[in-house]
């Protein structure tokens, strides 16, 4: 919309840093596609500054906040007196509805409940200028020196808003600023009927005849004719609506739909051929708090038809940009610390688990350890491993018995003489085996004994399966 209507910025640059720094806030008007064309700056002393805001009075129930020479009767006749007036009759035409906003019809009640509020102190205000001088003027002069010191206009700032426009308009004007054209919708309510029947040369001769700026002044047709300029834009050929015909500059210009009404309306030049209009009016208003930036862009703003912009519309992109970014990191932080501390739990539930089978474990050996068996469980273990023993004993007399068995034989047949010299040296390898056995079993035997005293001694030690059977 700024691109046809151009704009007046103020508020330039914002004391919050909480999305961008002040350097950052002028590296971005540096940036910007549009640079401004005048640079406004309005100088107050710090006395003056200080008890204009100090005098402020704001109604707590409308909300509205009055100087003090509005809230202060003796005082403000005194100024309407000294009031001076500039310009010609046309000016004072152009403020009419400036000096109606300023009459207020202040009566006692409202006079009674106006409150001081905390920010206009004489403390906070103090505090709020030399936040400016140390941190923003510096930068601020910086900037303005890069300029082009003709479209660098100062003003006073202990004049009034009025006042300071008029100055404004008059140097402005001298330097050749134009206010911007502005496209308007010619469709009378009361002519619909006649027209929207009509053929093309019927259509814009009715057409032409409307909201005349002259006597015997007419609209000429543009070079689309009766085809919408915004579907032409797109490739389309469209035939435009004669409810939806618009005048701009000297021609007119009948669009199709209202979606293409609108945006002919917000922006035409993406829609016009060659000449394009003059370039949009690029105004920047700076100057030290409550010096009355705001309402002098406003007042720019109405004599231009430019769009008031500030500096919170200007970052908004950012502001989106780092509240997403933020709302990432929150979400990345609060993943890790959801990982580590169920980490922690897990880890610490398996410690935990780990002491308690330990515990039970503990709690079982000593169990065991202090286990008395009854004298009836001892005798019956004991006559249990005395036959297994005898079964034991039996066995291996039987293999005894025949081992010496089939030595005998062999030496019968030796003593006969029927066997080889390999006979008789084989026979004499299983006798000596044989001993060899005798003597084993023999040692086997008084170890088994020395075991069985030992286990005597010892008592007896169930397994955990025997305990709890």
């Amino acid at each position: 919309e700024i691109d046809h209507y151009g704009y007046v910025m103020s508020g330039i640059p914002s004391a919050s840093e909480e999305y961008l720094t002040i350097a950052e806030q002028i590296e971005l008007i540096k940036n910007l596609k549009l640079n401004p064309d005048f640079i406004i700056n309005i100088k107050c002393p710090d006395y003056d500054l200080r008890e204009r805001i100090s005098g402020q009075r704001q109604d707590p129930i409308h909300g509205r906040l009055l100087q003090k020479e509005q809230w202060n009767p003796d005082k403000e006749k005194k100024k309407k007196k000294e009031d001076i007036i500039y310009g010609e009759e046309e000016e004072e035409e152009e403020i009419e509805v400036i000096e109606e906003e300023e009459e207020l019809d202040l009566n006692e009640d409202t006079l009674n409940r106006l409150v001081m509020r905390p920010e206009d102190f004489p403390g906070s205000v103090d505090n709020d200028v030399a936040f400016y001088k140390n941190n923003m003027l510096r930068l601020l002069e910086d900037y303005m020196a890069d300029q082009d010191p003709h479209h660098l206009i100062e003003l006073d700032g202990n004049k009034k808003p009025r006042e300071l426009f008029l100055s404004l308009k008059s140097r402005l004007e001298f330097m050749g600023l134009q206010p911007t054209a502005v496209p308007v919708l010619l469709h009378d309510v009361q002519e619909e009927e006649e027209i929207i029947e009509a053929e093309d040369d019927d259509l814009f001769r009715g057409l032409s005849a409307m909201q005349r700026v002259a006597p015997r002044y007419r609209w000429r047709r543009s070079k689309w004719g009766r085809a919408c300029p915004v579907a032409l834009s797109q490739g389309n050929v469209v035939m435009g609506k004669s409810q939806f015909a618009v005048r701009f500059l000297d021609k007119m210009y009948v669009l199709s739909t209202e979606d293409a009404l609108q945006a002919f309306l917000t922006n035409p030049r993406p829609y016009l051929s060659a000449p394009q209009p003059r370039p949009p009016c690029k105004v920047l208003v700076l100057g030290p708090p409550s010096s009355g930036k705001t309402t002098l862009a406003h007042l720019i703003a109405q004599k231009y038809d430019g769009k008031v912009l500030d500096m919170s519309k200007l970052i908004q992109p950012k502001i989106v940009e780092q509240k997403e970014k933020t709302i990432e990191k929150v979400q990345r932080e609060a993943t890790e610390s959801a990982i580590v501390s169920i980490k922690l739990k897990l880890e610490q539930e398996l410690l935990e688990q780990g002491i308690a089978e330990l515990e039970t474990q503990a709690i079982r050996d000593e169990a065991l350890l202090n286990l008395d068996i009854p004298e009836e469980d001892e005798t019956e273990v004991d006559q249990i491993e005395a036959e297994s023993k005898e079964v034991e004993e039996q066995d291996s007399q039987s293999k005894t018995v025949e081992k010496h068995n089939v030595a005998e034989e062999q030496q019968i047949q030796k003593t006969e003489g029927e066997l080889t010299p390999s006979d008789i040296e084989a026979i004499e390898a299983v006798e000596g085996e044989a001993v060899e056995g005798q003597d084993a079993e023999a040692k086997g035997a008084e170890e088994e004994i020395s075991e069985d005293q030992q286990v005597q001694k010892k008592p007896y030690k169930p397994s955990l399966q025997e305990i709890e059977a």
